[in-house]
């Protein structure tokens, strides 16, 4: 758990094993699911979305003008457009399959304020979107070595490397801003 005092609103975790561990690793990958966002009053629901490779990404359009989402990959400073996503007015349902691991940024091309953070997990990765108050945690997750990587979606991203312990709480430190985004 991060003390919300000292926590980040709105950032992605990612949590993956380093390479030696990670071919150990056996865990069952979950089924895919649907992970929905609606847009209202020129909003979206959600600010940062965790998903995983072969998630659904459903949206839902619940004003009464167009909108078109772009997911961007963030990728080392880059940011390469992979997809945009159209919605009619009042309308349910379009949606995306999930195809790559990363982050992305979720932008309207319309209006530079509707901005959003969706990690996408590869099978072995887990993850976790912090609240309004910066608070986290993650259950259940394996002892041993992980490479955890933080990222905002103007502040930037870090990483680090945590050992978790059996019954025993990590600390998390990272220094966001090495990724160069744009604001």
């Amino acid at each position: 758990m991060v003390d919300p005092s000292r926590g980040l609103a709105h950032a992605a975790v990612r949590f993956a094993r380093p390479s030696a561990a990670a071919e150990k690793q056996t865990s069952a990958t979950p089924p895919p699911k649907d992970v929905s966002v609606s847009i209202s009053a020129c909003a979206l629901d959600q600010r940062t979305i965790v998903a995983r490779t072969g998630d659904r990404l459903v949206l839902h359009n619940r004003d009464d003008r167009f909108h078109a989402l772009g997911l961007s990959l963030l990728d080392g400073g880059r940011e390469d457009r992979a997809q945009t996503l159209p919605l009619s007015p009042k309308e349910e349902g379009v949606h995306f399959t999930l195809g790559a691991p990363g982050f992305y940024r979720i932008q309207s091309d319309q209006l530079p304020w509707m901005t959003g953070l969706l990690l996408v997990l590869a099978p072995g990765e887990e993850g976790v979107a912090s609240g309004l108050d910066g608070g986290l945690a993650v259950s259940a997750l394996p002892t041993g070595a992980w490479n955890v990587t933080v990222r905002h979606e103007v502040l930037g991203e870090g990483s680090t490397t945590v050992d978790v312990a059996a019954n025993e709480a990590a600390a998390i430190y990272v220094e966001l801003g090495g990724s160069g985004d744009k604001e």
